[in-house]
């Protein structure tokens, strides 16, 4: 990027080396010569009275993706092909290359129409996350993705994991702020987007985000921890001490309709590729095909559960409350399953549950680490990607691991509930914060 910016290339969200100050200082003459954000604001229209700060945190709630955002000029554009996409606070605009006149002047000219606009509240408990894509007019086209009606996010109490992760945190991360992030307006036109930030002093920052955004040529699912250190008044990703981030819970509920729910065991315990049933029993395998498999292929342990045979009717209970209920037996038998084989409890555990119309998927990993890295990000979901879930099915006495097809992506999950912390270190010192909440 840098030898781009030299050539006069100038970035939606720069990727700087804090460390060359010559190198920022030519960067930010080039910027400052030349007018940015053109047509890029239209919902609100007072960037004048805003502070640097303000302004770059109004650029992110676009597209929360900094390797994304980086890649578009400083007036939120990308040529591809022949097609030039611009991206708004009032959606992702894109037409062809020689049309570029004829798009800004229909953004100027309607820059006061060009809010995602008010719906009632009966509208709106209608309505669901939905991709819009529609024909400006002969030459424009808008893709934007339409909300819900905004709420607070919920903060919710997990299963028995949530008692087992806390207790194992270091005492340093044991005190990080519970919050549940910040989802502004603008966060909301490709998707989530949740953020905070701890201050180690007025220019070093730790920021613990969440996003699921879908920008029609990329899209993310993720978490993320990201030191950053602010220079000539430009916040960017600098080089921590160390940075952790762990998740207590990530917990996805998906449609899902089978009809083979008779031929799935009640429990497969999946461990050190062997598998074992719910009295910790070696269950014979066809063929170890290092399944079950799952969002999360770090497990060390993965455990699927048939919902009916617990005796659960699903209309009778939220997706929260399933999922609590699966895994508090999913915690329990990895806890059995270890005591049995003298091993310590694993960091990282996952659990599916299935039932006849839902899929529900449950994560914990108590501390991913790493040392003078300016970030640390979990993509739980992108672009062209749907979960791998590889389930045993009951095949002459033995079980047979076979992959699920046709769920939908994590991205379109009927619930999404995360309990996840991110922290910072410096010098001897951690600051963070503990993020919660359902999505």
């Amino acid at each position: 990027m840098e030898q781009l910016y030299k050539k006069g290339f100038l970035s939606f969200r720069p990727v700087l080396d804090l460390n060359n100050q010559l190198s920022i200082d030519a960067y930010l003459e080039r910027k400052n010569s030349r007018v940015g954000l053109q047509n890029v604001f239209h919902v609100e229209n007072s960037l004048k009275s805003l502070n640097d700060d303000e302004l770059e945190e109004k650029m992110e709630e676009i597209i929360a993706d900094s390797e994304f955002a980086s890649l578009l000029n400083e007036n939120g554009e990308i040529q591809v092909g022949d097609s030039l996409y611009k991206y708004t606070d009032s959606g992702l605009y894109f037409v062809h290359i020689n049309d570029e006149d004829h798009l800004n002047r229909y953004l100027e000219e309607n820059r006061s129409q060009l809010g995602l606009g008010t719906k009632s509240k009966s509208q709106l408990k209608l309505m669901r996350r939905v991709d819009e894509l529609v024909d400006i007019d002969e030459k424009i086209t808008r893709y934007r993705v339409i909300e819900d009606e905004p709420r607070e996010p919920i903060a919710y109490t997990g299963g028995s994991s949530s008692n087992y992760v806390l207790s194992k945190l270091p005492a340093e991360f044991k005190n990080f702020e519970i919050t549940n992030g910040r989802q502004t307006f603008f966060g909301g036109v490709f998707g989530k987007r949740r953020a905070s930030h701890v201050y180690f002093s007025s220019h070093r920052r730790a920021k613990i985000l969440y996003f699921n955004q879908k920008y029609l040529l990329a899209s993310r699912l993720g978490i993320e921890v990201k030191y950053q250190k602010k220079g000539t008044g430009i916040w960017s990703a600098y080089k921590a001490d160390e940075l952790a981030i762990g998740i207590n819970q990530a917990f996805f509920a998906l449609d899902y309709k089978t009809s083979q729910m008779p031929s799935i065991p009640k429990c497969v315990i999946k461990y050190d590729g062997k598998a074992y049933s719910d009295n910790y029993q070696i269950i014979p395998q066809n063929h170890d095909s290092n399944a079950p498999n799952w969002p999360f292929k770090d497990s060390e342990i993965s455990i699927s559960l048939n919902v009916p045979m617990y005796g659960w009717v699903e209309e009778n209970y939220t997706p929260e409350q399933m999922n609590n209920m699966l895994w508090g037996y999913a915690y329990s038998y990895a806890e059995g399953l270890m005591t049995k084989l003298q091993k310590p409890m694993p960091e990282k555990i996952s659990m599916v549950g299935v039932s006849s119309s839902m899929i529900y998927i449950n994560y914990m990993d108590v501390a991913y680490r790493d040392t003078h890295t300016r970030k640390i990000k979990r993509i739980f979901n992108q672009e062209f990607q749907t979960p791998k879930v590889v389930l045993g099915f009951t095949n002459n006495g033995a079980v047979e691991f076979k992959e699920i097809s046709g769920l939908p992506d994590l991205m379109s999950a009927k619930t999404i509930n995360l309990d996840f912390y991110g922290g910072a270190r410096r010098g001897t010192k951690w600051m963070g914060k503990r993020m919660i909440f359902a999505d």
